[in-house]
């Protein structure tokens, strides 16, 4: 199998950040002032809080409350609105999507990510946005159930199934919470090419009696510690290496779960989620449905 070098994004230099942010925590308690000293700059997402203070300085991290291809989509398969809405934010990083679905006036947002770091960080910016509409929770995103956090209206599944081992039971417990549509971004494989240091050889896996196909990819080494695995900013949690499928196999697993009506979404000239320079578009949007909305004209 091929090594998959992971990616990890630099910290930005605190010294960078516009001075402004650290005057403007001085106007916060004791206990939030020092939480902006430890935990900002964020390591993904720049927002602004407030007049010259943003989370991030200036030309670097992602900029989420300018809607990207998966939010506008997202948005438009809501009906436009968010309004009333039940969403869930599976693996959230900095919680920068949740926020600004929570903005959006979502009824409910439900965040979930493993990463300490990334976690409090969430949670801070809930607290600076004074945002009372979401709810962050520290777990591994294979540990969401029905049963634990109910169902939801949108399920957004954003940069975290291609993190993962068992993409059938992942997917079978989001299809269990999922009342209205799943947004699924994620990389695939090819069936004659590989990218992403991923295995050359592609593999046959069976799910409930079903092959499906895909390769292999590292996420760090088996004997990595903890401590190792809590700093990787973008890397599995709890598994070392993760399982990437084939489009024509993730999309008949998803159907063959109960997704009856799924349909891609075509990335509009210029925009890629990928920077390692693929032969083929790697990373696909999917929009899954249980059934159809069918409107009968009066």
């Amino acid at each position: 199998m091929r090594r998959r070098l992971i990616q990890m994004k630099a910290i930005p230099d605190s010294s960078k950040l516009n001075p402004s942010t650290k005057e403007n925590a001085k106007d916060l308690d004791k206990d939030t002032e020092r939480q902006v000293r430890e935990l900002i700059p964020f390591s993904h997402y720049r927002i602004r809080i407030s007049e010259n203070f943003w989370t991030m300085p200036e030309g670097t991290g992602e900029d989420v409350f300018s809607p990207d291809l998966r939010m506008k989509t997202l948005l438009d398969r809501a009906g436009g609105s968010l309004w009333g809405k039940r969403i869930i934010d599976l693996g959230c990083s900095e919680g920068g999507y949740s926020a600004y679905m929570a903005q959006q006036r979502a009824k409910e947002v439900v965040g979930v990510e493993a990463r300490e770091i990334n976690y409090l960080r969430s949670v801070l910016l809930k607290k600076l946005l004074s945002l009372d509409n979401v709810t962050f929770y520290r777990s591994d995103v294979k540990n969401v159930r029905r049963e634990w956090l109910g169902d939801f209206d949108i399920v957004f599944a954003a940069g975290i199934l291609y993190h993962l081992d068992d993409p059938y039971t992942f997917l079978d417990n989001i299809l269990k919470m999922t009342k209205g549509f799943l947004l699924l971004d994620t990389h695939v494989t090819f069936r004659d090419t590989y990218a992403h240091g991923c295995s050359d050889k592609l593999v046959e896996r069976i799910f409930d009696g079903e092959s499906y196909y895909g390769r292999w990819a590292i996420e760090y080494e088996p004997q990595a510690t903890q401590q190792y695995v809590e700093s990787l900013t973008s890397a599995a949690w709890s598994n070392p290496q993760s399982f990437w499928l084939l489009e024509e196999s993730l999309v008949r697993m998803i159907m063959r779960l109960g997704f009856m009506n799924v349909s891609k979404v075509y990335n509009t000239p210029g925009y890629t989620r990928c920077t390692w320079g693929c032969p083929e578009s790697c990373r696909i949007i999917l929009v899954a449905k249980k059934d159809w909305t069918v409107t009968n004209p009066s």
